[in-house]
């Protein structure tokens, strides 16, 4: 999320400390607390009081007085000294409010810096220390699928700050691999949000996956057929495994913030949603001490064309891609400023086209197949996956088919580069 949409309640509290300057008795029994320092209790009385005041601020909209509430700080920012030295009179004095919005954009506003800065990071350079440092700083730059063809495939996984489409025919799989990217992140310390809006999101499938997870991430003992046999011989039964195995499952879902969108506006809201729960996830102050709130690595939406196609007809393309755009900013924004990634599901489209300046052979991976939504949405995503069916049965169970993902658009990766994969019971796995 972005600072303009940090909350003004959440904020540190330094930043009201020793604002005002000038004294008030009233409030001294209000502010003596034992154990905490009189500055400090200050600056939360004045902290509430502004916070009451901005939730119902008085402001002239088409010449019209009308009340907003100013919860965030993007909207705070947005107020003129002179609006607000009256919304919040007789709290703050004028110099006194533009030291509280030069603390506020102190706090909010990007830090410059300069190239030559850049050159002396320890992560520009290679070797002992310093190259632990770019290794784990290479690690930041993608989310793997744990997958491992497919993430050599994608040089790591899905890179940090970009839009990757995933699309192909109904039955292809695509889900299930969403559900399986989210699953592998959430074994890697983060959470997952996944914006559905088909109306199929099917739990028992989560949860079936998310048993092989837990099931693969066992101790190696009980994946020791003596061992095993052993334990089962000495219980007389599986069910403390079984148990086991069903807690670390759960545990693992818990971390997959599921959300429902039913047409364009809905959708707006849920990532609207999401922007303030990851803010508040990746804030220190807030998850002290928490060891259930993770960061959140990762967004998913299946499917950005349902909502497009139900709220849209065929007369309104331009509106649809002007929505689609919108949504399309909203989702390359978190992408770069919270540092996840974030994957869209898509179909297949009734059309293709052929991109301007390619090749007959560049452009015969792309008009073999296309996603839907026409040009517009083509362009918004970074890196654009194909996920096709094959006839080819799995040699290990035969309970799957063998799925091919191409790479059809990619300023980083080969496009037309092919990679195989088994779906199974468990989930998408490497051919061998």
């Amino acid at each position: 999320m972005t600072s303009s949409y940090r909350i003004i309640e959440r904020l540190p509290v330094e930043i009201f400390e020793n604002l005002v300057h000038r004294g008030d008795d009233e409030d001294e029994d209000e502010t003596s607390t034992a154990g905490t320092s009189s500055q400090q209790q200050q600056g939360l009385v004045l902290q509430r009081r502004i916070c009451n005041k901005l939730k119902s601020f008085p402001r002239k909209i088409a010449g019209r007085n009308i009340h907003k509430a100013i919860k965030q700080v993007g909207d705070f920012l947005k107020i003129s000294d002179v609006d607000l030295v009256h919304g919040l009179d007789p709290l703050l004095t004028f110099a006194e409010c533009r030291e509280l919005r030069r603390r506020i954009c102190e706090l909010c506003a990007a830090k410059p810096f300069t190239l030559r800065s850049v050159l002396h990071r320890p992560e520009m350079h290679h070797g002992g220390e310093a190259g632990s440092h770019a290794a784990a700083a290479t690690s930041h730059l993608f989310i793997p699928s744990g997958i491992t063809v497919l993430d050599r495939q994608l040089q790591g996984g899905f890179r940090v700050g970009t839009i990757t489409e995933i699309f192909g025919r109904a039955g292809s799989g695509k889900t299930q691999l969403a559900m399986q990217i989210c699953l592998e992140t959430v074994k890697r310390g983060m959470a997952a949000a996944f914006l559905e809006t088909e109306g199929k999101f099917s739990m028992e499938r989560l949860h079936e996956m998310a048993l092989a997870i837990s099931s693969d991430n066992e101790s190696p003992q009980y994946n020791d057929p003596t061992i095993a046999a052993a334990t089962v011989s000495r219980n007389g039964s599986q069910s403390a495994l079984g148990d086991t195995r069903r807690q670390k499952a759960l545990e693992t879902m818990s971390q997959i913030l599921l959300y429902s969108a039913t047409n364009v506006d809905e959708l707006r809201g849920a990532i609207s949603a999401v922007e303030i729960e990851a803010c508040i996830r990746t804030e220190p102050e807030e998850n002290a001490g928490s060891i259930t709130e993770c960061p959140v690595g990762i967004i998913v939406l299946d499917s950005i064309a349902a909502p497009a196609r139900r709220d849209f007809g065929k007369g309104d393309g331009a509106a649809r891609a002007q929505s689609l755009m919108q949504f399309a900013r909203s989702l390359k924004r978190l992408a770069e400023t919270l540092k996840l990634a974030v994957v869209v599901i898509n179909q297949i489209g009734g059309t293709a086209f052929r991109p301007d300046n390619k090749t007959d052979e560049e452009a015969e991976i792309i008009l073999d197949t296309a996603g839907a939504l026409g040009n517009s949405w083509h362009h918004c995503a970074s890196t654009r996956l194909l996920v096709e069916c094959t006839t080819t049965l799995d040699a290990v169970s035969n309970d799957g088919r063998t799925r091919q993902i191409t790479v059809t658009k990619s300023s980083y990766l080969k496009r037309g580069s092919t990679t195989l994969l088994y779906l199974g019971r468990n989930g998408f796995k490497d051919p061998s």
